[in-house]
């Protein structure tokens, strides 16, 4: 019987995020890990959405699925080109086209248009994060980010810790868990920095969330 050797790689995003956190205890595990980064990639997705680009055959009808990859609650329409390859490109205005929920999910509503077979509807719009892509310039920021995670982390286990055996030694764990609280506090405040976040912003004023649309009323921004 041949035995497969299988290699575990730490990704060079996992090895910043752990260079950042600055952590000898082994108090973190894995699963801490990839749970901040987890949390970071969404924060940092909604910061600073990625754009895609997707197109959508026309079929005689005048509601599309939004394309694969929307993300509900993150994603928005950037912009609609239709019909798609002209030059100068022809770009939807916001009164020719909404977005509706329906029972299976949200569409694209063409106001105006009634796309035949055979052409394209170009759409514009932002997406989610996963680690491969971030770009290389924001890399260290979503770092910090998810290192000032594992830091909280740290802070509240030094803060809350109830082992008998440590008991003589709580003013260390009282001074550890207030350094990892404020390393995260610095962390996090490095990576507002870097994508341009006020401290108490959740998202920059362009993202907005989808809702379920009202009448005569667009909750989505585009151009």
């Amino acid at each position: 019987m041949s035995v497969v050797a299988i290699s575990l790689q730490v990704s060079p995003l996992r090895v910043m995020i752990e260079g950042a956190v600055k952590d000898t205890t082994g108090v973190l595990v894995t699963a801490d890990f990839d749970a901040a980064l987890a949390g970071a990639l969404a924060r940092y997705s909604k910061d600073r959405p990625r754009l895609v680009v997707a197109d959508i055959s026309g079929s005689g009808v005048q509601d599309y699925a939004v394309p694969a990859g929307w993300v509900d609650g993150l994603s928005t329409v950037e912009s609609i080109e239709y019909p798609a390859g002209q030059i100068p490109e022809a770009l939807l205005d916001s009164d020719d086209w909404k977005l509706y929920r329906s029972p299976s999910g949200i569409k694209i509503r063409l106001i105006e248009s009634t796309p035949r077979t055979g052409e394209t509807i170009r759409v514009l719009f932002s997406a989610g994060h996963d680690s491969s892509t971030i770009p290389d310039l924001d890399s260290a920021a979503v770092a910090n980010l998810a290192a000032s995670y594992c830091c909280r982390r740290l802070a509240q286990s030094y803060g809350q810790t109830s082992d008998a055996s440590i008991q003589a030694d709580s003013v260390n764990y009282r001074s550890k868990g207030d350094e990892f609280a404020r390393r995260a506090k610095e962390l996090e405040g490095l990576y507002r920095i870097h994508v341009g976040v006020k401290e108490g912003d959740t998202a920059p004023a362009a993202s907005v969330t989808v809702e379920a649309p009202e009448r005569e009323r667009r909750r989505m921004t585009h151009r």
